[in-house]
């Protein structure tokens, strides 16, 4: 009976490792219903340097898919600080001023442009960043 339940506990421990929701999607989806960013921000703070990029993307791809432009240009800004060197934050600016140009007017200043935007990086990111 000890070997059944250690198989059957172990199984469990699987299933909840597959089927648990992530937590950047989560965060996101609570971004989406109350229109506040400061969790989803706090969240992607914390993430360490090395993944940042990469949930910072997954976030900011998941406000834009379902047309929460506003939030995802939102996020796009608070977050340009921390990620500005990556190429993935060069290639989200450059997005919301192709595709949303008066959403980008109204979300990036001169200032914030100046300071995060660098033309030349954004110009090497593709459709994967």
């Amino acid at each position: 009976m000890g070997f059944g339940l250690a198989i059957g506990v172990a199984i469990v421990i699987i299933l909840f490792i597959y089927f648990r929701p992530d937590a950047v999607s989560k965060a996101t989806a609570q971004a989406r219903s109350s229109r506040d960013l400061s969790p989803l921000i706090a969240l992607l703070e914390s993430v360490p340097e090395n993944r940042r990029a990469t949930c910072y993307d997954q976030a900011v791809k998941q406000l834009w898919s379902a047309y929460e432009r506003p939030l995802a240009a939102q996020l796009v800004r608070a977050m340009a600080p921390k990620t500005s060197a990556d190429k993935i934050s060069q290639y989200w600016i450059r997005q919301v001023l192709e595709v949303e140009p008066e959403l980008a007017r109204e979300t990036f200043d001169d200032s914030f442009l100046s300071s995060f935007y660098v033309p030349e990086v954004a110009a090497q990111c593709g459709k994967v960043g």
